[in-house]
């Protein structure tokens, strides 16, 4: 698991193609991508002028980044990352342990983790239809998992 924070102070467009290089070939099984997020109380502030740093939370901008463009480049990465299987750090790190926890392999538990991020994209695409087949093929996956935990 790599965890990686877009648009800290000093990112730029290349370091960021250097994370997305990084992660597609270091053989890394998961990763994660969170935007900066700026805080008074965090050492980043006392540095905001040498930075041009300005803003405060989610909305935040800097000599080399703004927080929108960090947010822009978060779902391209998040769209062209394939050797690794992305992570949503707010929520999917709590039920990889509890599948895991439940008898599911690291394997089986990447396979639905890559179903939900084809299911995120199809809707970033605009397609929220609830007739998505991705729905049934994790479903099953689900069924196979419960009745190999209860066999």
């Amino acid at each position: 698991m790599a965890a990686f924070v877009l648009g800290f102070p000093g990112e730029t467009e290349e370091t960021l193609r250097d994370n997305v290089e990084f992660i597609e070939t270091q053989g890394i099984d998961f990763y994660t991508l969170k935007e900066f997020y700026y805080m008074e109380n965090t050492p980043v502030y006392q540095k905001r002028e040498q930075y041009g740093l300005t803003g405060m939370g989610a909305k935040w901008s800097h000599d080399t980044m703004d927080s929108t463009t960090a947010s822009e480049h978060k779902i391209s990465m998040f769209r062209e990352i394939k050797n690794s299987v992305f992570i949503n750090p707010d929520t999917s790190l709590w039920y990889l342990a509890y599948l895991y926890d439940q008898g599911f392999s690291m394997s089986e538990i990447a396979d639905f983790q890559r179903d939900i991020n084809a299911l995120m994209i199809a809707q970033l695409d605009g397609d929220f239809s609830d007739n998505n087949p991705i729905y049934n093929r994790i479903a099953k996956k689900l069924e196979k998992g419960v009745e190999q935990y209860n066999g």
